[in-house]
């Protein structure tokens, strides 16, 4: 039975028919986003979680990119729709499609994007693997060519048994080396050894550094120290055996032929070697 009230429907307003609008857009675009999730959890699960994860994050940061855009679309066809009624509809479909077509893009590159990062990160891996293979190569090469350089024999002519003890705290170079009674370098009297990027230089280093050790016994000569003011000594090992001899007989070293008690000995000693081809200066 017929009301005899009939009801008035009234026309929806503006703001119904732009709220309307905006929940259908609103309903699209989480439809749309939630099918491309689904699809993008099935994309080759077997890449492993890192690079999924770096694929995820593309996605997230485009898929934010995207979703401001439409946002700002959004805000155009508002103003589009207050400014021209009747192609408000219209121009809303349009911005629609677009917003589908740039989203499809955005997926596209974000896939991309993951394949590409997925590659470079193995082909970056693979070149260190490379890299340490050569290297460990090249060291087990040195290790087993090299030569074990010969031992000194510590036992001497010179001997100071009684000598003043110093501790060593760093070697210079073959022929000085720090001490902490000094608290500045001091220099070996009696020889003289080859300086840095000369050939034997690192042989009488080494020879130093294993001869001081951690204490070094030393002796006054005629002068108390050299033209750079460093003060000299004659040097022994914590035993007693003259470094400055050992230096000298082994071929690491010249002897000084100017002046010291022990200046004919060293000498001879010199002479000696050279005679003999010992040691990295005459060999």
């Amino acid at each position: 039975m017929e009301s005899q009230y009939p009801r008035q429907v009234s026309p929806p307003t503006i703001g119904e028919r732009i709220s309307a609008f905006l929940r259908k857009a609103r309903y699209r675009f989480l439809r749309l986003f939630v099918r491309s999730r689904r699809n993008y959890r099935r994309f080759d699960e077997t890449k492993g979680s890192v690079w999924r994860q770096k694929a995820a994050d593309t996605t997230n940061r485009v898929v934010t990119r995207a979703g401001h855009e439409i946002d700002e679309l959004v805000d155009d066809t508002r103003r589009t729709y207050d400014r021209f009624r009747p192609k408000a509809d219209t121009e809303a479909q349009k911005l629609k499609k677009e917003a589908k077509r740039r989203y499809k893009i955005a997926r596209v590159k974000a896939k991309i994007i993951g394949a590409a990062t997925l590659l470079w990160t193995r082909r970056i891996m693979a070149t260190i693997y490379l890299a340490i293979v050569i290297g460990g190569l090249a060291f087990l090469v040195y290790w087993l060519s090299r030569e074990e350089a010969p031992g000194l024999d510590f036992q001497t002519t010179l001997q100071c048994r009684n000598c003043e003890l110093f501790s060593v705290t760093g070697i210079v170079d073959g022929d000085t080396i720090w001490v902490a009674e000094e608290s500045e370098r001091i220099r070996i009297y009696g020889a003289d050894t080859p300086e840095i990027e000369q050939p034997c230089y690192d042989d009488a280093t080494d020879a130093m550094r294993e001869m001081a050790g951690s204490f070094v016994r030393v002796e006054s000569g005629p002068r108390a120290t050299d033209p750079y003011g460093r003060p000299l000594y004659y040097l022994y090992t914590e035993s007693g055996d003259s470094i400055d001899e050992l230096l000298v007989r082994n071929g690491l070293a010249y002897a000084w032929q100017m002046d010291g008690q022990h200046k004919e000995l060293l000498i001879d000693l010199e002479r000696q070697a050279a005679a003999n081809d010992i040691g990295c200066l005459w060999g």
